[in-house]
């Protein structure tokens, strides 16, 4: 049985080369379905590898990279010690007797133009949002008497100082589209439509009471 299917689909193929005396033999099997059995005239060589590469792993094309889109930088929250101006005076307000013996209430200064730990796309916003607490000298004012501690009242200053610059350093919206316009702007006719409605329809009624209590007047003959 195997050699019948030996000689349906093997075939051994021998090949001797004389060479300084030395005979050589080759042997190896080739199915009768092979590829240069089915396509004789076909140039493509089925046992060099390097065509078994170039026919199932085909060359990669070059990849084109995207740009990378540029992208602000952001404020992380950190500011660096020394880069403010503290100034500490009697708290003002009821308190005991203790209140208007310690220097609790914290103001806390810093040039914007030459803060380099902001971003330098956020200090002209922060300029811009923060107008009435800005100095002619440039400089961002903040004062705390929150507390009745002094280290409290400066943290306190911190903080404030953090959420002003975080404000500043959200990018404006991107303007709407015409879509977007068109479409609010429909919205919009349509509530108007429907308040003109309801305003005709409340004026109705109250005529249709008019008009009935005039002829429930006249029906009694008052």
């Amino acid at each position: 049985m195997f050699s019948t299917v030996a000689r349906c689909f093997l075939r051994i193929s021998l090949s001797s080369r004389g060479d300084a005396g030395i005979t050589v033999r080759k042997a190896g099997y080739k199915s009768r379905y092979s590829y240069d059995t089915l396509y004789p005239k076909s140039d493509f060589n089925v046992t060099d590898t390097r065509e078994l590469s170039k026919e199932y792993y085909p060359p990669k094309e070059p990849s084109q990279e995207l740009p990378e889109t540029e992208t602000q930088e952001e404020f992380n929250g950190y500011i660096p010690e020394g880069s403010l101006e503290f100034k500490y005076t009697l708290s003002g307000g009821p308190g005991g007797q203790h209140v208007n013996k310690v220097n609790s209430k914290v103001q806390a200064k810093f040039h914007i133009d030459s803060a380099d730990w902001i971003p330098a796309w956020i200090r002209p916003r922060l300029k811009e949002m923060e107008k009435s607490n800005i100095t002619k000298d440039g400089y961002l004012l903040v004062s705390s008497d929150k507390t009745r501690k002094q280290y409290l009242n400066k943290a306190d200053c911190l903080e404030r100082i953090r959420k002003m610059i975080w404000t500043a350093g959200v990018p404006d919206p991107p303007p709407p589209s015409e879509a977007e316009i068109m479409k609010k702007l429909i919205k919009q006719m349509k509530a108007n439509e429907v308040r003109i409605a309801e305003k005709r329809s409340q004026s109705l009624k109250k005529r249709n009471k008019a008009s009935a209590s005039v002829r429930f007047i006249q029906k009694k003959g008052f």
